[in-house]
């Protein structure tokens, strides 16, 4: 019987020699030529592009913070002071883009700096366009060609001018030193007839003084502006701008002479002389020098300060006896004869009266003369002249500028 049948030895390949162990070199060495290194080695750093060190140990950030960034932030943060907000944003700028192949710290710092230096950039740029456009606190505004504003604009009060219409204003008597001018077309509610200075106090005299000052020189310009006081319209009253303590340092020291209206109105009061007749601006400028005089009567009592009222009396009578001889050749006019003899013969009246006054050293004597002399004086005397020489009247119920 056959035996167990032994399959034939398959040939055993022979084996590779085992590689001998690489002998340690320098890990720093250049590869061999023809060598390829391994992938890992090939991997960018945590820094993108950067080799790994060595062992195959990522590249550390060198010590410290930018320097760029650094400045950027204190810039920043300092940004209101001359152009540190422009060096702000161009050192942030300058050291993102060192970081992004520098592995230093400071990114949050610049970041910061470029957004602080930003803000302030904007703010400072906004204030300077907001000054270009409502203008410098002492710059004149823009004028045209007729010295007129076109538009709104806040007006220092040294380069405000005559015919300048106010929006609104404090018209306390004493104060305000900026106005906001608007052309006169749109609504106001003051017009400024006349700017003045003050002088003859080296010192802030007193408010009593400076309004009696400013009374006597505004009064005086108005009839230059609003020749007849009966066509000023009802309600505008004058009111004085700029003479308080606080501008007494200045060596203008100017005074706004405004007509102020108690509401809102268009237009001007502005009068044109050359549109009324030669009889019309004889009897205008007559009784403006008398009423102007007459208006001049002091604040204070007749027994507190008697020689000021004596002087008052002297000069209302001298008006009078100066400007009656132009009203009497008008009279001579058989149209106008009997409406201005009533006008002439009230102030013929008030003459006596107001001699008496000036030379009266009792304040008693002196204070009843003057009312006596009053009851001549009300500007409501002048209506029949107004109405024949085709004048408009004065208020009778005391409104308006002549009232």
């Amino acid at each position: 019987m056959p035996g167990p049948t032994v399959p034939p030895e398959q040939p055993v390949a022979p084996q590779a020699p085992e590689p001998t162990p690489a002998a340690p070199g320098n890990p720093y060495a250049p590869p061999a030529p023809g060598a390829q290194r391994p992938m890992s080695e090939l991997a960018p750093g945590p820094y993108g592009g950067l080799p790994p060190g060595p062992y195959g140990l990522p590249a550390q950030p060198a010590a410290g913070r930018d320097g760029y960034a650094i400045a950027s932030l204190v810039l920043g943060l300092f940004g209101f002071a001359c152009l540190a907000w422009v060096a702000g944003l161009a050192f942030g700028i300058a050291a993102l883009r060192r970081l992004r192949v520098r592995p230093q710290a400071g990114r949050g710092m610049a970041v910061a700096g470029i957004v602080l230096s930003a803000l302030w950039g904007a703010f400072l740029l906004t204030t300077v366009a907001v000054i270009l456009i409502a203008g410098w606190p002492d710059r004149p505004p823009h004028r045209g060609a007729d010295g007129r504003v076109g538009a709104p604009v806040q007006v220092a009060l040294n380069h405000v001018k005559e015919g300048d219409c106010v929006e609104s204003a404090d018209f306390s008597g004493l104060t305000g030193d900026r106005l906001k001018v608007v052309p006169c077309t749109a609504q106001h509610r003051g017009e400024v007839f006349a700017v003045v200075g003050l002088a003859g106090y080296a010192d802030y005299p007193g408010d009593e003084a400076v309004l009696a000052q400013e009374q006597a020189k505004c009064l005086e310009a108005r009839s230059r502006y609003a020749i007849d006081d009966a066509a000023v319209p009802a309600g505008v009253r004058i009111a004085f701008l700029g003479g308080g303590a606080e501008n007494w340092g200045t060596a203008a020291r100017p005074v706004a002479c405004v007509f102020e209206s108690g509401r809102m109105r268009t237009g001007s009061v502005r009068q044109d002389p050359d549109r009324l007749n030669e009889q019309q601006r004889t009897f205008l400028d007559a009784v403006d020098a008398i009423t102007t005089a007459v208006r001049n009567r002091p604040r204070a009592e007749a027994e507190d300060d008697p020689a000021t009222h004596r002087a008052w009396a002297a000069a209302s009578a001298a008006a009078i006896r100066t400007r009656l001889p132009a009203l009497d050749r008008l009279a001579a006019d058989p149209k106008l004869g009997p409406a201005v003899t009533e006008l002439t013969g009230a102030l013929r009246a008030a003459l006596p009266l107001l001699d008496v006054a000036r030379n009266a050293q009792d304040p008693a004597v002196l204070d009843t003369e003057e009312l006596d002399a009053d009851g001549y004086l009300t500007p409501a005397k002048q209506n029949a002249a107004r109405s024949a020489l085709g004048l408009p009247p004065i208020n009778l119920d005391g409104s308006g500028m002549a009232g």
